[in-house]
């Protein structure tokens, strides 16, 4: 495991695999190899901190259109209780407003899929410490909860009332719907404010651990000159006993 072997920023290992079978000769096959660079807690960070914004950019984005999709939805069931009847034209817009809520929807779950990866990533390379974890983990379920059952029950109810053309139903599909978007936009906000929470504990996080780094490098170049020093010593040691 590379976590067994004290590696500082910047250090390179080659590795490969070896089988050996149990034939008389002994045939042995060696695999192609590999080489693998342990970075440093700035390219760590820098890493991290480039997803985290990918991921607040992509459900701000989602966030403006989901508003603006409530604003037309809400436009049109005010528009529609005036109504005792949907016209062609009114069926075919609310089937609209549905699709690219199902969209929406879909670019959350997507979202948290990929924020997951990040922090399986991260908790297999150790880089930070288990309380932002919890943290980031904490977002992740928000994330995964966005997409939840209630708004796919709405949906279906709202595209349900809609084939069978049931003013009645389609009313109370409709202020089911509503609440549902209401709660959508609520927890993306939630999870916006999160991301920009952790992003400053990461911060002083980041500078504390640049500095662990920093000393643990100065440590191990001072055994290394160490080392180096003992080494000449004993050369020289060595020189003088065969003069001798």
């Amino acid at each position: 495991s590379f976590q067994n072997q004290n590696l500082l920023p910047g250090d390179i290992v080659t590795y490969w695999a070896e089988i050996n079978d149990n034939s008389p000769e002994q045939q042995k096959a060696i695999s192609k190899k590999y080489k693998a660079r342990f970075p440093s807690i700035e390219e760590i960070y820098k890493e991290i901190e480039r997803q985290e914004s990918a991921k607040k950019d992509e459900l701000q984005d989602i966030r403006q259109k989901s508003e603006e999709l409530k604003q037309d939805f809400e436009e049109k069931r005010r528009e529609l209780l005036k109504k005792d009847n949907l016209t062609w034209e009114d069926k075919k817009q609310l089937e609209s407003i549905v699709q690219n809520q199902e969209k929406l929807a879909e670019q959350v779950n997507e979202v948290a899929d990929n924020y997951q990866q990040l922090i399986d990533k991260l908790q297999n390379n150790q880089a930070l410490s288990q309380e932002t974890l919890e943290k980031m983990q904490k977002i992740q379920e928000i994330l995964s909860q966005i997409d939840n059952e209630q708004l796919q029950k709405a949906l279906e109810q709202l595209n349900n009332s809609l084939k069978n053309l049931n003013p009645e139903a389609i009313k109370k599909a409709m202020e089911n719907f509503k609440f549902s978007l209401e709660d959508f936009n609520q927890k993306i906000d939630q999870t916006l404010k999160l991301l920009e929470s952790i992003k400053n504990e990461q911060a002083v996080q980041k500078a504390l651990q640049i500095s662990q780094e920093a000393e643990k490098m100065q440590q191990a170049l001072q055994e290394q000159t160490a080392d180096t020093k003992n080494s000449n010593e004993k050369l020289a040691e060595e020189q003088m006993k065969i003069k001798d």
